[in-house]
């Protein structure tokens, strides 16, 4: 069984990542993490194999504390990337 961290809570834009990248493998498990740090960590200490983070999104642009451990813990690698499209909607009732 791979185990897969990702940047929780269940319900995420990451977890529906997670999932999409963990078609990969036949059998695996999702553990939604609190932070990037404890995905990044986890790995690291080898509690998982696999973990999901964002890399960049439209509000930061690139974020630099990913960034900053993947350069410190060289042991960490990119392993696929995945580029999800994301569109919200704001919908309301008629006439208020």
């Amino acid at each position: 069984m791979v185990t897969i961290g990702y940047l929780g809570p269940k319900g995420t834009f990451t977890e529906l990542s997670a999932e999409k990248l963990s078609e990969q493998f036949r059998d695996n498990h999702l553990v939604p993490l609190p932070s990037v740090f404890d995905v990044l960590k986890q790995i690291k200490n080898e509690e998982v194999e696999f973990g999901v983070v964002p890399i960049e999104n439209s509000l930061e642009g690139t974020i630099g504390g990913v960034l900053d451990h993947l350069v410190q813990w060289e042991s960490l690698r990119i392993f696929s990337e995945l580029v999800l499209p994301i569109e919200h909607a704001l919908l309301g009732k008629g006439e208020v």
